[in-house]
């Protein structure tokens, strides 16, 4: 990502010319959401958790995840805390749940809302 000048030289016989302009470069949004996760305690995929490449402004993170009924399950802005799979200190059961993940890109006024489904299994 950056600003660069680039320049066509042109010739033909004698004559020679030349034209420039600026380009401008953004990051690109890339990032993976899991679709399953498994929070039954072993060291695999107990959280779930997105990841971002840095292209977005990390102060505008968040996630929510929510059960069948719309109800908010968990809430986070912390890119590094993920859903553990419980909802007031207790575990919820297996199942599909929602999630919604609303960023801002960087350098851009342009929010970015991801939906989707995560399976929970034990």
């Amino acid at each position: 990502p950056g600003s660069y000048r680039v320049i066509l030289y042109a010739s033909s016989g004698p004559c020679i010319d030349s034209a420039w302009t600026t380009v401008e470069i953004a990051d690109e949004l890339i990032y993976y959401v899991p679709n399953t996760f498994t929070p039954d305690g072993d060291e695999h995929n107990n959280v779930f958790l997105p990841i971002f490449n840095n292209s977005f402004d990390k102060q505008s993170y968040t996630m929510l995840i929510f059960n069948r009924w719309g109800e908010v399950l968990f809430e986070t802005h912390d890119l590094a805390v993920g859903w553990d799979g419980t909802y007031l200190g207790e575990m919820c059961k297996e199942g599909q749940y929602a999630y919604k993940i609303v960023i801002k890109q960087r350098n851009r006024d342009k929010r970015i809302e991801v939906i989707g489904h995560i399976n929970l299994f034990r």
